[in-house]
């Protein structure tokens, strides 16, 4: 018979390990982005170690736009939860907007949309929230904090891997001088999940 301390460590082992490797690949190499498992629930967590473009040149229209965090395994993956905390930025002085949105999907967001909501794939993985982008200005970093439970339907299959794309849309106030708006280094973007891998 096992001695007790080694058969609690078999167990512990069981329970806490995934049964497969669960690697996710990080769209920028300079970001960071680590994985562990309880109970074969995967926990992605990504922080930016750098500014990351989001939207590109907002003006005086409605306007979505994201970029890629990191792509899951292949596989079906089953969203549980998510959640973003950090800043968004920008260098438009006299920016304003619409309500928006910020949210997860597996789509990166694009053109003239003011919300996620009209394209699933802008956020299947976190539904977009409304970060009160109204009082958004160059030096007023904006401060983003939302979380989301389990979606419905998995994302992935045995030969794609699905993407994390960081997305966000609004309609953007004229401005004097179009810029961009950027997830501030720091962000945190979380995402629980159960992974059935290739």
């Amino acid at each position: 018979m096992p001695h007790e301390i080694e058969t609690r460590r078999i167990v512990a082992d069981a329970i806490n390990q995934p049964t497969r490797t669960n690697g996710a690949a990080l769209a920028r190499s300079t970001d960071s982005l680590s994985s562990d498992a309880k109970l074969n629930i995967v926990h992605y967590r990504c922080q930016l170690k750098s500014d990351l473009v989001i939207v590109s040149d907002v003006d005086n229209a409605a306007k979505g736009g994201g970029a890629k965090l990191f792509d899951f395994p292949d596989g079906y993956v089953t969203i549980l939860g998510a959640r973003i905390e950090g800043s968004l930025t920008t260098d438009v002085a006299d920016l304003t907007s619409t309500a928006g949105e910020l949210g997860l999907g597996t789509t990166v967001a694009s053109g003239a949309v003011a919300v996620l909501g009209g394209t699933a794939g802008f956020e299947n993985i976190l539904e977009g929230a409304q970060p009160a982008l109204s009082n958004f200005t160059a030096g007023n970093d904006l401060a983003v904090k939302q979380g989301g439970g389990i979606r419905a339907g998995a994302i992935g299959a045995f030969g794609s891997a699905a993407g994390c794309f960081l997305n966000v849309a609004s309609t953007w106030g004229n401005v004097a001088s179009a810029a961009d708006v950027s997830a501030k280094s720091g962000m945190v973007i979380e995402v629980w999940a159960l992974v059935v891998e290739a």
